[in-house]
């Protein structure tokens, strides 16, 4: 382990693995436990690097904060986060006793754009949560299966327009846009998506990955949806925590 305060503010001690640069306040909850989250991330490294075949040019620099207010003041825009990337080479990230916001989301951003970057949010954050696989520990499955049920579900077209997606909540949106990416994955391969996400600015590059369009597509993920089983445990747990998101698409039509 190597710590240097070197160029960074005196409130900042750093810790240097293969890929990293964390940066942390001597004192906090990151410091006592800065081994096990360099371990995490250099894993979350490997695993995104070898699914995508890319890597990252330079060290990412990681700023293990204490608030999300904190990840807002740094990242220049005051907006409270509990995580977020700025590219090239940047995470800030809430890493404290209450709230670990460590593990592949971030880094699949910062990854996934030696790739490529689409235009549309619902892939970027699709990709990010595909490596998630969760949210709150249950599967994206599950949460796109509920929201599919209650008719709370858009549908894929509307839900790749920047201005839609971020007008709805997160909790919603981002396990859908991780489902749709497991789907492609599983279905058509990880070639197919590799070259799709690579160029995936244009209608015409799903076409062209896929052999498919987006109504085909979503008519096939939407009916291997209905065979996914889900423990009833997981499903309760799921609608419980739906029920506190307001956030509402009313026009949306497609349920199972």
């Amino acid at each position: 382990m190597r710590y240097y305060t070197g160029t960074m503010p005196a409130t900042w001690a750093t810790h240097i693995t293969p890929h990293y640069q964390f940066h942390f306040h001597p004192g906090s909850f990151a410091a006592n436990h800065i081994h096990k989250a360099a371990e995490l991330q250099e894993a979350c490294y490997s695993r995104i690097s070898q699914t995508l075949g890319v890597s990252m040019p330079i060290p990412i620099k990681y700023y293990l904060c204490e608030s999300a207010e904190e990840v807002g003041k740094l990242a220049g825009d005051d907006s409270p986060s509990n995580g977020y990337a700025k590219a090239p080479d940047i995470i800030y990230a809430v890493y404290t006793e209450k709230i670990d916001c460590l593990g592949p989301h971030e880094d699949a951003h910062l990854l996934s754009y030696q790739l490529g970057k689409p235009a549309s949010a619902f892939w970027r954050e699709g990709l990010a949560m595909y490596f998630e696989g969760t949210q709150f520990g249950l599967p994206n499955a599950a949460w796109m299966q509920e929201l599919v049920r209650q008719g709370r579900y858009a549908g894929v077209e509307k839900l790749c327009d920047n201005k839609y997606f971020s007008s709805v909540d997160t909790r919603i949106t981002y396990p859908i846009a991780g489902y749709w990416t497991e789907y492609l994955i599983t279905t058509y391969g990880l070639e197919k998506f590799r070259r799709f996400y690579a160029d995936a600015n244009t209608r015409a590059a799903f076409t062209s990955a896929f052999a498919t369009d987006t109504t085909r597509a979503e008519h096939d993920l939407l009916s291997q949806l209905r065979s996914v089983k889900l423990n009833k445990g997981i499903r309760k747990d799921v609608a419980e925590r739906l029920k506190a998101i307001t956030t509402r698409d009313e026009s949306a039509t497609i349920s199972l």
